[in-house]
Parts: C-alpha cells; structure tokens; sequence
C-alpha cells in the first residue's frame, strides 16, 4: 500500500545568528503543478516558507526534503550576510 504523506508540515529550526538564538519556521505543502513542472518530469511539487517572524524565503522542489534545502539555501543566500 503506497505511503500517504500529509500535505503540509511544520518544524522549527533553531539558529544563531551573530549571538542572537533565533528559532526559524519551516513550513512545506504540496503545491499543484503547472506545465513546466509536468515538463520536468515532476510527479509532485512542494514548497517550502523558512521564516523568522520578519523575514521569509521560499524554495520548491519535486520532494519535501528537495524544497526544504532550496528555501534553506535561499535563506541562507539572502539573510546571511543580514545583521
């Protein structure tokens, strides 16, 4: 019998930026397909928020785990160098 996944999902992350503990919210849900995803061979899209309370970044991919390392990266790549 196939797995069912739920369609959303939520952890937090705890990080420390410059001295300062800051807890982050991930949260995924399965979103529709549009035709390039379908182009791609996707048989599924996720999409990923990673927010702080202030600031968001956002990430999709053909997996959950796919989706939370893009918006990971894209948090990284935009808040990072943000003190």
């Amino acid at each position: 019998m196939p797995r069912v996944e739920p369609l959303e999902s939520e952890r937090n992350l705890q990080r420390n930026d410059a001295g300062l503990m800051r807890e982050l919210e991930v949260r995924t849900s399965r979103v529709r397909r549009g035709w390039i995803d379908r182009l791609k061979g996707y048989d599924r899209l996720y999409e990923t928020k990673v927010t702080d309370g202030e600031r968001a970044a956002y990430g999709r991919g053909p997996s959950r785990e796919a989706s939370e390392q893009a918006a990971l990266r894209n948090w990284n790549a935009r808040f990072n160098d943000q003190q």
